[in-house]
Formats: structure tokens, C-alpha cells, sequence
């Protein structure tokens, strides 16, 4: 097993292209974002790149493969190093297999941006849709909208 760096990797994960169903979870007690929807994400390790870093990671936390991973993003960590926001496809049933996460679950687009889902993951979301599904996006507006914090994201 590799030595982790402070770099991370999220993905906007779905079962086919176009599909309104993205795979989440509830950050689990004394998590960072304990009790917030957030998407299947790994710590890079040394040597790895973000599409590695799922590769390895998803199978480890939720029993499924991924493919078709594309970075969407990359910004400055409010923890330190890179984060890389990225989409792709999964193979198989989300099942749980680590403590440190919380029970998959399936949400819309319109759901995600009405729950609590961490920031970082709303952009993600945002620039998934923005590149694959635009006319999602204007459907989804009213949502966003009434999101102040999330729009002042949108601003940085």
C-alpha cells in the first residue's frame, strides 16, 4: 500500500451517460463533513494520478469498478494540496466495505442541490452538468439560486 499525499480526487459517479442518478453517501460521525451528502472520493497515494486514485479506490470502499473517468476540475484544497473533480461511470452494486464511509444511495441532480451536499461536490455536480447537460442546468436553476452560499462559490 502507497503513502498517502495531501491531493484528493471526488467523481460525479452514474450507471450510464445521461442518466440523472449519482452515487453518494452521508459522511459518516467525526468525518470533516459529518452528516453531509458528498461523492466517492480517495487521497491520492505517491506516483498516482486522480484517475488511479478512483481506479484503486472505488472497488476498496463500494465493491464497484469505474470507467470512463474524466477530470472535470482542478482547484486549490482548502486542506492543502489538489483537488481533483472528476465524473465518470461505475460497474456493479454500490455496496459498503469501509468504516469510513456512509451507505451508498442514488439522487438527482434536483435533489443534490436542494440537500446539504459538501460544496466541492456541488461543483462538481455543476460542472458535470454544465458539460454534458446543459439543459439540465437551466431546469435545475430556481435550486441553485436559492443556494446563496454555493452561488458565492460560483463567484471565487
Amino acid at each position: 500500500m502507497g503513502t498517502d499525499t495531501i491531493d484528493s480526487v471526488l467523481a460525479v459517479l452514474t450507471k450510464e451517460p445521461g442518466l440523472d442518478s449519482y452515487l453518494v453517501y452521508v459522511d459518516p460521525r467525526g468525518k470533516l463533513f459529518a452528516g453531509r451528502y458528498r461523492f466517492p472520493g480517495e487521497k491520492l497515494q505517491q506516483g498516482e494520478d486522480c484517475f488511479q486514485a478512483l481506479k484503486r479506490g472505488l472497488p476498496e470502499e463500494f465493491d464497484v469498478k469505474v470507467s470512463d473517468v474524466e477530470l472535470l476540475y482542478k482547484k486549490g484544497n482548502v486542506l492543502g494540496g489538489e483537488l481533483y473533480l472528476c465524473s465518470g461511470l461505475i460497474d456493479g452494486i454500490p455496496t459498503r466495505k469501509e468504516q469510513d464511509v456512509g451507505e451508498p444511495e442514488w439522487m438527482s441532480a434536483s435533489d443534490l442541490f436542494r440537500s446539504n451536499l459538501v460544496p466541492n461536490c456541488k461543483l462538481a455536480l455543476y460542472v458535470h452538468l454544465l458539460r454534458t447537460q446543459a439543459d439540465t442546468l437551466y431546469g435545475l436553476f430556481y435550486d441553485i439560486e436559492q443556494d446563496q452560499k454555493f452561488v458565492e462559490h460560483l463567484k471565487i
